[in-house]
């Protein structure tokens, strides 16, 4: 009986490496003696399991898409199993989002190109469009202008806290989803 291939397991391991130093280094600085140090294999392995650095990239957007997929199910499951703007914000606060911090390390590079671009143009557009559909269900007579201000303060937000969650700033992220809670509250007072 032959053994099964380590094909997809190795995958994972060289994309789990790949992601962590592109995290830590941007997208530049993730080498491959960088990925193979990481993912504690020999460096021909990378591309024997993976690929080129292109491919490494794409597998690396697919799995940045899945995260956004899987963090707005995340946010409506919240939605549901929450009691009022409040919790639903300190639930979104509380959420630890890589997706986040690796869109920080991936812009420096989306200026050079176009699916980088997109992706991350599409990341934000999804967390805002979801917010923006929850506010209007809770501030019904705020203004659509006021609505997009927040939910675009609340993503700014968030997506800063999680970019210094790493650095381990004591209070930061309460800090930021009280202010968050803050804006929201503005909703009710326009």
């Amino acid at each position: 009986m032959s053994r099964p291939s380590l094909k997809e397991q190795r995958y994972q391991q060289v994309m789990d490496a790949y992601e962590t130093c592109v995290a830590r280094h941007g997208l530049e600085g993730a080498t491959l003696e960088r990925i193979a140090d990481q993912a504690c294999l020999a460096r021909p392995l990378i591309r024997h399991n993976v690929g080129n650095r292109r491919d490494l990239l794409q597998g690396l957007m697919r799995r940045f898409e899945q995260r956004c997929d899987e963090f707005i199910r995340y946010l409506k499951d919240a939605e549901n199993n929450t009691d009022g703007t409040e919790q639903f914000v300190t639930a979104l606060f509380q959420r630890d989002c890589d997706t986040a911090r690796l869109a920080y390390s991936l812009a420096a590079s989306a200026q050079e190109d176009e699916s980088i671009d997109a992706l991350l143009k599409r990341w934000g557009e999804m967390l805002k469009q979801f917010l923006v559909v929850y506010l209007k269900r809770h501030y019904l007579d705020a203004s659509d202008e006021a609505i997009n201000a927040v939910a675009v303060g609340i993503s700014a937000i968030y997506s800063n806290a999680q970019i210094y969650r790493a650095m381990n700033v004591e209070g930061l992220n309460e800090r930021s989803g009280r202010a968050a809670i803050r804006l929201v509250e503005s909703l009710a007072h326009i």
